[in-house]
């Protein structure tokens, strides 16, 4: 996968609903997400449409970091 796999990818749902409409709110929420790479600011340029709702690291490391508002308080998914 480009970018070591921490390149966006496409989904292609069958049917017209999206999955989520069927899931019940658990009141858990998307804070931020983080893309960590080596090419941090290549990724920033190939997808500027993310800039802002996703935050592009330097990293020698690839990596996703996924912060989340939940009932019983934050989390961070690494």
């Amino acid at each position: 996968l480009p970018f070591d796999g921490v390149a966006p990818a496409l989904i292609q749902w069958q049917g017209a609903a999206h999955p989520a409409t069927r899931l019940p709110d658990r009141g858990c929420r998307l804070i931020t997400l983080e893309v960590a790479h080596p090419r941090a600011a290549d990724l920033a340029a190939h997808f500027p449409a993310l800039n802002g709702s996703v935050v592009f690291v330097q990293s020698p490391q690839p990596g996703l970091a996924a912060t989340f508002k939940t009932p019983g308080g934050r989390i961070t998914l690494r």
